[in-house]
């Protein structure tokens, strides 16, 4: 598979470092079972028509989301890659979720839960997953 473009994080929270790691994902099972990958299931969907799939991306646009200060997450825009076009709005996530972030598209996984909407600021919580 061709490397992926990754979703784009904004990241607030001075306590929270995430430096050289980019957003793969947002899933809402628990990355330390063996269950298959579930994304988190957003009320706004990313407009169809204008999504052009292509090699880097196949989903043909990408997410930008928000961890503000309070350590909630909100996706706030589609950004339509072959368009430049763009859905802007703010939809916070809710419940028990995890991030997936990624130092590169074929690097270790770490997830970072986020429990009642809110991050988890104990990073001995956090999950790191290495690839074969």
């Amino acid at each position: 598979m061709t490397e992926q473009i990754s979703d784009v994080l904004h990241n607030e929270r001075d306590d929270i470092h995430l430096d050289g790691y980019y957003l793969y994902g947002v899933c809402v099972q628990d990355p330390s079972t063996d269950r298959p990958w579930s994304p988190y299931s957003f009320t706004v969907e990313a407009n169809q028509d204008k999504c052009e799939p292509d090699s880097s991306c196949w989903k043909g646009y990408i997410s930008m989301y928000r961890l503000d200060s309070l350590g909630h997450l909100t996706l706030t825009k589609y950004v339509y890659l072959n368009t430049n076009d763009a859905d802007e709005f703010e939809e916070r996530l809710e419940g028990n979720f995890w991030m997936e972030l990624r130092k590169g598209f074929c690097g270790n996984k770490l997830f970072i839960p986020f429990v009642g909407g809110v991050i988890e600021n104990d990073n001995s919580k956090w999950l790191e997953k290495r690839l074969a």
